[in-house]
């Protein structure tokens, strides 16, 4: 052996666990996700087969609400929340936050949707995440920089 100790604890905090290694090298701790966190981040893109001339976040909101109605009812609407945490007008992509315990009532209901005040559209599932910060790194749309 090379002389160092190592010291190894773990924790449970919160349903996460933490891990403490520390040697006479190097230290660095560990956090493990145990269960389900809070909530669920989804990113979605709304696609029209003709084009609004503008599609707000107060319409998606109404359109996410009006498709957990349509499968669910009125007691899976009250029941099933979600809030618009960033929207793009442009590209009409959105991050959606939702708790975790409704995420697959949420999901089911906005992939079946399929009009908007007459008009046919589909919300495509980008990404979904329990991290928020999960969302921003896609390696699909990674682009290498050439030197």
């Amino acid at each position: 052996m090379d002389g160092t100790k190592t010291i190894h604890k773990q924790l449970n905090v919160h349903g996460y666990i933490l891990s403490y290694i520390k040697n006479t090298q190097m230290e660095y701790i560990k956090i493990v996700s145990k269960g389900n966190l809070e909530y669920m981040y989804f990113k979605i893109q709304i696609v029209f087969e003709n084009p609004l001339p503008e599609f707000t976040a107060v319409q998606l909101k109404a359109l996410l609400l009006n498709s957990v109605c349509d499968l669910f009812g009125e007691v899976g609407r009250s029941s099933v929340l979600c809030d618009i945490l960033t929207y793009d007008v442009d590209s009409l992509q959105a991050v959606i936050r939702c708790p975790h315990c409704e995420a697959s009532k949420f999901r089911s209901a906005i992939t079946l949707c399929g009009s908007y005040a007459n008009e046919y559209c589909a919300i495509h599932i980008i990404q979904v995440s329990n991290h928020l910060v999960g969302l921003d790194s896609n390696s699909r749309t990674y682009k290498h920089i050439t030197v």
